[in-house]
């Protein structure tokens, strides 16, 4: 199977590609080049401005026919067109990292047809505003307009040592350091994603053909200060919280109200996620293994928006 993955040196990506060459893919990256590739000559690497149609066009518009393609990195709708113009006849499928942020302004259990890309017509690609309407135009765009079949993977909050985001280790940071998190008395509840998990559910959708949208997260839900509390004790270090009247809160996991991924679908065809107190542990091991030390990768969306 030959694969392109685009941003292959990632934070989810790194886990991606590792899968991919083990099950015996041909996996060319495209890359800033701004972070190392750890893969060596065991993949293709191609330098190239993702979010540039030139530089796209130049370095990707020459055979081969691939067989997927894995876009990370398709912030905004004028991304994704241009794959659409690019790979005409050139690939097989698409597998598109999407974001739970596609459900905002919704609360409760969200199933994937809480949002319907294809009730959203974007006529012409352009600038968007926000992360969130940036990722609903781009499955979107991707559905409505593609000539190619598509799956998208709608990930929450994901969690590991070596986040691109930092959130994470600034939560593990605060803690160890006994500063104190504020939560409001009413807060929402949600679930999470391990980024193992994510690289893996990604191979999946590839792998088995898999099309249309996908929530990926841990089935396990809950308010943000158990998750506090929980890092706290994988640290060995009591986690500090103050109980508010406020309605914000001083960590980035806060949710003001339900916010779950409902991973129905994608269990009833067979994959299985981790479950979030196994590998919660896990991440905080890593991370105190490498003293709060983390290989991350540029962080494209504050960079965009």
């Amino acid at each position: 199977m030959k694969v392109l993955v685009l941003g292959g040196t990632g934070f989810i990506s790194r886990r991606l590609v590792d899968l991919l060459l083990k099950d015996g893919a041909d996996v060319t990256m495209a890359t800033s080049g701004r972070t190392p590739n750890p893969f060596g000559d065991a993949v293709e690497e191609v330098k190239v401005d993702r979010f540039d149609r030139l530089s796209l066009f130049e370095k990707l518009n020459s055979p081969p026919f691939f067989d997927v393609i894995y876009d990370m990195l398709g912030f905004r709708s004028r991304d994704v067109q241009d794959l659409i113009d690019l790979f005409h006849n050139r690939v097989g499928r698409l597998v598109y990292t999407s974001s739970a942020s596609v459900y905002r302004g919704l609360s409760g259990t969200l199933s994937e047809s809480a949002y319907d890309p294809s009730k959203l017509k974007i006529e012409a690609p352009g600038m968007e505003k926000s992360y969130e309407e940036g990722k609903r135009n781009c499955e979107s765009l991707l559905f409505n307009k593609a000539t190619f079949p598509v799956a998208a993977a709608r990930f929450p909050n994901v969690i590991g040592h070596d986040d691109s985001t930092l959130r994470f280790q600034d939560h593990l940071s605060r803690i160890r350091k006994g500063e104190t998190f504020t939560v409001p008395r009413k807060s929402g509840r949600r679930n999470y994603v391990w980024v193992d998990d994510a690289g893996r559910f990604l191979f999946w959708l590839g792998k088995n053909g898999k099309t249309g949208s996908y929530n990926a997260a841990s089935p396990e839900y809950m308010e943000v200060s158990e998750v506090i509390v929980r890092i706290g004790e994988f640290l060995g270090v009591p986690a500090r919280i103050e109980r508010t009247d406020d309605l914000t809160s001083n960590s980035a996991y806060y949710s003001s109200s339900d916010y779950i991924l409902s991973t129905k679908k994608a269990e009833s065809e067979g994959f299985k996620f981790s479950r979030f107190e196994e590998w919660l542990k896990k991440e905080v091991s890593e991370y105190m293994e490498r003293d709060g030390k983390s290989y991350n990768s540029a962080d494209y969306r504050n960079r965009l928006f």
